[in-house]
């Protein structure tokens, strides 16, 4: 019987890191496609954008102060394999359905190289004279059908028991 009690628990505990990475990430109006780690905790959140600023790629960074993500939009057209870019920090205007780029603030540098011969491109994030490697790129999963059709985060009975299907 305890057997079957721990062979629950590290099943549980799969599931559940499997919905952490499942949560769309927004940025502005679009939602991050890609992501990655620089540094030992930086997330970097990214997405190619193909509205007015198509070409151009959208990251998302956690501002540590505020909490709240901070936009950057690459100032020119991002290259099929990310070479090094400046990207400067945007809002969203929902009025005007566009990004806006935000005066006095600071700008980032990101993107990949191949270093010393290698086949694999490495990621840099550099925030004003502090450089980060970055690990691998992950695409992020489709959720749209899951939006479509799934349950809201927030959606429990009250009773316990499981929806009715057909009903």
């Amino acid at each position: 019987m305890n057997l079957k009690k721990t062979s629950v628990l590290p099943v549980f505990l799969l599931m559940a890191s499997f919905s952490v990475f499942a949560k769309e990430v927004k940025l502005g109006n679009d939602l991050a496609t890609y992501t990655l780690t620089c540094g030992k905790s930086i997330m970097v959140n990214f997405t190619d954008l193909t509205d007015a600023n198509s070409g151009h790629t959208l990251i998302g960074l956690k501002n540590k102060q505020t909490g709240a993500v901070d936009l950057f939009l690459s100032r020119t057209p991002t290259s099929d394999r990310r070479q090094y870019e400046q990207y400067n920090r945007v809002i969203y205007d929902n009025l005007s359905k566009t990004y806006i780029g935000m005066a006095d603030s600071p700008s980032i540098v990101w993107g990949s190289a191949r270093d010393n011969g290698q086949t694999e491109d490495t990621y840099r994030l550099a925030l004003g004279s502090h450089v980060y490697i970055c690990g691998k790129l992950e695409k992020l999963p489709d959720e749209t059908a899951n939006t479509l059709y799934g349950e809201a985060d927030d959606e429990n009975p009250s009773d316990g028991t499981n929806a009715t299907y057909g009903q």
